[in-house]
């Protein structure tokens, strides 16, 4: 008898102990000039909320870490003397997967009657400063939320005004009216036909899955209309992705498994304190097991390795 209430003694301080534990993550990034694209030494970055006051700076390189955050979302401020400041709302901090976050800032406008300061979101303002109008900048976190989305960009910008979606079974849509295939996509400046799997099954302009991750794609542009001129053969929209760069700070990994299958993901420097640096991400379809007759596999990959100039 005693050495039963032992063992439930020792199971309850156990899991008391558990509880008591708070899961914390870290965020990495570098800031930048939005013009200049020159790091921004010694800038702010800061949580600023109600029950969590936490900061740092950035080195001479513009990079920053931030660590012992509280798992969840958080609203990032990141702010230097002679520029605007730029709020990143509801950013996902884990445990796993930390962040590697490019925040590009504005120098401020100053008139002669006083200081005008307007704090403003990069995303905005496309990342082409060519565009003008009817041009949206993108990124994963806003997929990552979006409610029905399956982290697919494509489906992401059905919430804009103008755009219509398709069927439930694919991702196509359309822009004004005009035909889904109509749409013209690049993947770092490259045009592609259709980046989605069976594509040939739900019709041109879309598919049934996205073929790109979303722990690979980086902040991205959405015309709607009026390209600037380096867009050809585009008669509804275009669509301009990017691969964000792998963390030059510290290696991550990553293993997800949903319903479509398997999701590995790696990313970090070739070498500590070096530029250059990897991503890549696969995945593995196991839908064939539950007889729906689709399987699929891609892999995803970028590496970055930047020269000094002569």
């Amino acid at each position: 008898m005693n050495k039963k209430f032992s063992i439930i003694c020792l199971l309850v301080a156990w899991s008391t102990f558990l509880s008591a534990q708070t899961i914390t993550g870290r965020i990495d990034g570098q800031v930048l000039d939005v013009d200049s694209e020159r790091p921004i030494a010694f800038a702010n970055i800061a949580i600023l909320e109600e029950d969590l006051t936490l900061g740092t700076t950035s080195d001479e390189s513009g990079r920053f870490s931030l660590e012992a955050i509280p798992v969840g979302r958080h609203q990032i401020q990141v702010s230097y003397v002679g520029y605007e400041t730029a709020i990143l709302n509801d950013v996902l901090i884990t445990s796993t997967n930390n962040p590697a976050l490019v925040v590009k800032l504005e120098e401020s406008v100053y008139a002669l009657d006083g200081v005008v300061v307007r704090p403003k979101q990069e995303k905005e303002k496309p990342l082409n400063t060519m565009a003008s109008v009817s041009a949206k900048q993108l990124n994963m976190e806003e997929a990552n939320r979006f409610a029905g989305g399956f982290d697919d960009p494509a489906r992401l910008v059905t919430a804009f005004a103008g755009v219509a979606a398709g069927t439930g079974d694919n991702n196509a849509f359309s822009v004004r009216g005009n035909s889904p295939k109509g749409t013209l996509w690049q993947i770092e400046g490259i045009p592609v036909p259709n980046p989605n799997h069976f594509g040939e099954v739900t019709g041109f302009g879309g598919g049934g899955i996205t073929a790109l991750s979303s722990k690979t794609i980086g902040n991205s542009d959405f015309f709607m209309g009026a390209f600037p001129a380096e867009y050809g053969n585009a008669l509804s929209s275009v669509f301009d992705l990017s691969i964000r760069k792998g963390s030059t700070s510290s290696y991550h990994h990553s293993l997800q498994v949903g319903f479509f299958g398997l999701d590995a993901a790696s990313e970090g420097p070739f070498k500590k304190g070096s530029d250059a640096s990897y991503l890549f991400n696969y995945r593995y379809s196991t839908l064939a097991l539950f007889g729906l007759g689709l399987n699929y596999q891609d892999l995803s990959f970028k590496v970055h390795v930047p020269t000094k100039k002569g």
